[in-house]
């Protein structure tokens, strides 16, 4: 089970080192590897993103890095596909799913694992409307969502809904 260690701060506030930045976020230790942040508005958050990374230092095969199964029950997922997916076996992947549980609202997530010389990280990005990983007001919170094809183009993530 994730729990949150340690908030940051106790309301939403704005990106300190950038200004020019509209979105507020808040954020939280979840363990020694891993936090999670909400990026929205002052009122609301957008985004959710939950993240952690080990060092091969910590542990040569990231043991406490989070994986997909830690967050989130199979059964309640469904994968969808899209041109801006890279498969699991890369060294970094993304793909993207709809979270559906009954009396709840759906969810839509993209998961991207980089698995790098120097360690591993994740990041599991949590939105109400796909399209919100990519709309430029929230270009800090989206960070590491890839926009490009497997030959680096950069193109239009589309999506088999």
């Amino acid at each position: 089970m994730v729990e949150v260690q340690e908030w940051q701060q106790k309301t939403p506030a704005r990106n300190e080192y950038d200004p020019s930045d509209p979105t507020y976020y808040i954020g939280a230790s979840l363990s020694d590897y891993g936090g999670i942040s909400a990026y929205g508005d002052e009122s609301q958050p957008h985004l959710i993103d939950i993240g952690s990374a080990q060092g091969v230092m910590d542990d040569e095969e990231g043991k406490e890095v989070y994986r997909l199964e830690n967050l989130f029950r199979a059964s309640e997922l469904t994968q969808i596909k899209s041109n801006c997916e890279t498969s699991p076996d890369d060294l970094i992947s993304q793909q993207f799913y709809k979270w559906q549980k009954e009396r709840f609202q759906t969810l839509y997530l993209v998961a991207i694992v980089d698995q790098a010389n120097a360690g591993t990280s994740s990041s599991f990005k949590i939105a109400k409307d796909i399209n919100e990983f990519f709309d430029p007001v929230y270009k800090n919170s989206r960070l590491g969502v890839h926009t490009y094809d497997q030959e680096g183009n950069d193109i239009a993530c589309t999506f088999e809904l």
